[in-house]
């Protein structure tokens, strides 16, 4: 079974292969008693078999790294693919898989969540209820969310781990398991392939899991058409971005670290191109005001507190289309920005925001302009962002 994605192998599979890792104190200690102990046995914890799609990753890995953050680095690196299989065994052991739509992690992590509800009638009323929700860094790429509830006897766990692609996180592995007194009575695991695995032991649960599986095979495929505002649309740089519900709702561009009122003068300078793709007339002349807001705390007050400065940049068009261009800076002092945001609106046509990183300061670094919209308004700012990084 592969050590990435839990894939079974093939024994007779060319393309897999079991890599060995740089040695750590565990599998130093390990060998010793293999060598000093006659009739030892156990796998070696310096080795593992990964599959034809991470073997490659593995080795490179294994000439600098132990088996353990080997395969981490391997896990926040491996390809994302979507899933379109959905394997299925039931109580007596008969195994089966239908094909599915093509889904992404988080598609997958929806349905599950839809199906919820169900899954709790099957088991009965709640005895007690209990929910707890944790999330915790594991480290720079990794993120771990962990949901318990109640639902008659049985303990429901919900886990969902998620993997940089780049800057976004993608859910990489999404688990739901029932468990009663300990015995485990379902699981449904999507790991990092193609498969979505469901395996129970308990009859009760037999009609849900056909329902999940019908949802699963006749609902459309995730994220396959962005809508008619955004299809055929050269995106240039930009990608498409999606809420919590996973609806396609911006397109999103990586900004090169602009500061933010160099990015609020582009986004000024747009107006004429982006009024001229939404065919209405020409922009009207903006009115500025700045306004700033303490903000007292641990007994700091007024102006040795944090602040807020606010800077809005609005008027009316001659056809009536409001427009508001803001800016917002937040201070812990007058040298340190602890972040910073920039909004434009044309009410009814264009609406973009653009934000820093967790680090803080006045640099921007990424761009969204919301749908709907359309392929000029797209081109206008793909071009925006062009000449704000050769600025």
């Amino acid at each position: 079974m592969c050590e990435i994605c839990d894939l079974a192998l093939d024994p007779d599979d060319v393309d897999a292969g079991l890599v060995t890792f740089r040695p750590d104190d565990a599998s130093i200690e390990w060998h010793r008693r293999a060598d000093a102990e006659p009739g030892f046995v156990g796998h070696p914890p310096d080795m593992g078999w990964f599959c034809g799609d991470h073997v490659a990753a593995a080795r490179e890995a294994a000439l600098t790294r132990s088996f353990v953050d080997g395969v981490r680095h391997v896990e926040a690196h491996a390809r994302f693919v979507d899933v379109t299989t959905l394997a299925f065994a039931d109580p007596d052991g008969v195994a089966q898989t239908t094909a599915i739509p093509p889904r992404s992690s988080d598609g997958v992590r929806r349905i599950l969540h839809d199906h919820r509800s169900e899954l709790e009638s099957a088991l009965g009323p709640p005895a007690a209820t209990l929910r707890s929700s944790t999330s915790f860094r594991l480290d720079g790429e990794h993120d771990r969310s962990v949901a318990h509830s109640t639902a008659g006897p049985c303990d429901l766990f919900d886990r969902v781990e998620y993997r940089r692609d780049g800057a976004e996180l993608v859910a990489w592995l999404v688990e739901l398991r029932v468990e009663q007194r300990g015995s485990v009575l379902a699981v449904v695991r999507i790991a990092p392939f193609d498969r979505l695995q469901t395996w129970i032991a308990d009859e009760r649960l037999r009609s849900w899991v056909e329902s999940l599986a019908a949802t699963l095979s006749t609902s459309p495929p995730d994220l396959l058409d962005p809508g008619p505002d955004l299809v055929g649309v050269d995106l240039g740089s930009g990608r498409l971005g999606a809420s919590d519900g996973f609806d396609l709702t911006w397109v999103e561009w990586d900004v090169a670290a602009v500061d933010v009122h160099e990015l609020a003068r582009h986004l000024h300078a747009a107006l004429a191109d982006l009024f001229a793709a939404r065919q209405l007339d020409a922009p009207p002349l903006l009115v500025t005001t700045t306004e700033r807001t303490w903000s007292p705390m641990d007994g700091a007050e007024p102006p040795y507190c944090p602040f807020t400065d606010t800077t809005v940049s609005a008027a009316t068009a001659g056809d009536g289309t409001a427009v508001s261009l803001q800016v917002v800076t937040n201070h812990w002092n007058d040298d340190d920005v602890s972040g910073a945001t920039v909004s434009l609106t044309i009410e009814g046509h264009v609406s973009v925001a653009a934000f820093g990183s967790n680090d803080g300061g006045r640099s921007i670094t990424t761009l969204r302009l919301y749908r709907p919209t359309s392929s000029a308004v797209v081109g206008v700012i793909d071009r925006l962002v062009d000449n704000a990084a050769a600025r």
